[in-house]
């Protein structure tokens, strides 16, 4: 609250007129959003953004040192604790589990870089009639694909309907 009567005197120093409490809230606000909406990378894209000194000061108030989303949860950074081979939890056989072939087995290094997982996911399912297609003629020979399975089930149930 001090702050506030505080900056309040001040305002009413330099401009001569005075302020409530909710007009420099309101004011205070107005100011978060505009340095918001002009340094949002989302509308302005590639361009220079040129902050002003009351700007840039707001900036480093509202930013801090630290990205808060990252930081509300204690060890959010860390990863899982494995759980210890002898444990109870490990030594019990599952019977609904099934394995998953080598080949699309997920290791550590596939899970963080994203162009490894994209080429070990394209080479096990790229044919060479799909490789040399550009996106437009991949889509529409999914699309044909798909609905000759539509039509092959309709004539199935069609012709099971007739037998019965």
């Amino acid at each position: 609250m001090k702050a506030y009567i505080q900056i309040i005197k001040n305002y009413e120093i330099n401009y001569g007129t005075t302020l409530t409490s909710d007009q420099l809230i309101k004011k205070i606000n107005n100011m978060k959003s505009r340095l918001k909406t002009k340094t949002d990378i989302n509308r302005t894209g590639n361009k220079k953004i040129v902050l002003k000194d009351w700007e840039i000061k707001l900036k480093v108030i509202i930013d801090g040192d630290r990205n808060p989303s990252l930081n509300k949860i204690p060890g959010s950074g860390l990863p899982p604790n494995p759980v210890p081979s002898g444990s109870p939890l490990h030594d019990i056989p599952s019977k609904k589990c099934k394995t998953v072939p080598k080949k699309l087995a997920a290791s550590r290094q596939s899970l963080t870089a994203h162009t490894s997982s994209f080429t070990e996911a394209t080479s096990t399912y790229e044919t060479e009639e799909t490789k040399n297609l550009s996106l437009p003629e991949l889509q529409r020979l999914v699309l044909l694909k798909q609905l000759k399975v539509l039509t092959l089930k309709e004539e199935k149930y069609t012709s099971q309907l007739k037998d019965k």
